[in-house]
């Protein structure tokens, strides 16, 4: 199964996502040719108060909410397991891969925060998920072999989220209540 639906990201809020994101430098790490900001226990709140955090986060967790709502229906969407805003600059790319970190991975999801770039399509067993601002691509990783093409032009930013049923969690108690 691949879901796609779409939200509203207003180009302000897109804005202020991309200066949340380059603002944190410091709590992000590179994987791969990509630069990844946690948005989960060993993200955000390491070294920090996790009970005075930044009114983005929050309306981070309200897009979250919002992604997650669309595939409610389908129980393999039903438990987060991991948040993450990622960084593909221009000249970036994914080859083919399967995500293989967690075996209790039931389901991943990639939304598009910005489209103002050229390349970074989502490209699942051969389904090619055009980039748009708020468009979000649901599939079982495990399952499903997928890509990122060549960014061209401009930088690519996603918020990835991780589903599946896990006794040892790395999201917040934020995300989890989703």
């Amino acid at each position: 199964m691949i879901y796609i639906s779409q939200i509203n990201i207003a180009n302000e809020l897109q804005d202020n996502i991309i200066e949340f994101f380059n603002s944190s430098l410091l709590k992000t790490y590179v994987w791969d040719e990509t630069r990844v900001f946690p948005l989960d226990k060993t993200g955000i709140g390491v070294g920090g108060d996790m009970h005075n955090l930044p009114p983005m986060y929050y309306k981070l967790v309200e897009i979250v909410k919002e992604i997650k709502a669309h595939v409610s229906h389908d129980k393999r969407f039903e438990t987060l397991q991991n948040v993450e805003i990622v960084k593909y600059p221009a000249g970036a790319q994914k080859g083919w891969h399967y995500d293989t970190a967690r075996t209790t991975t039931t389901g991943a999801s990639i939304t598009y925060i910005n489209d103002d770039y050229i390349g970074g399509h989502t490209i699942i067993d051969g389904v090619d998920v055009q980039p748009l601002s708020g468009r979000t691509v649901y599939f079982d990783g495990l399952e499903f072999r997928h890509a990122v093409s060549h960014i061209v032009k401009r930088d690519r930013y996603t918020i990835s989220c991780w589903y599946g049923q896990d006794d040892d969690m790395l999201c917040t108690p934020e995300f989890l209540a989703l």
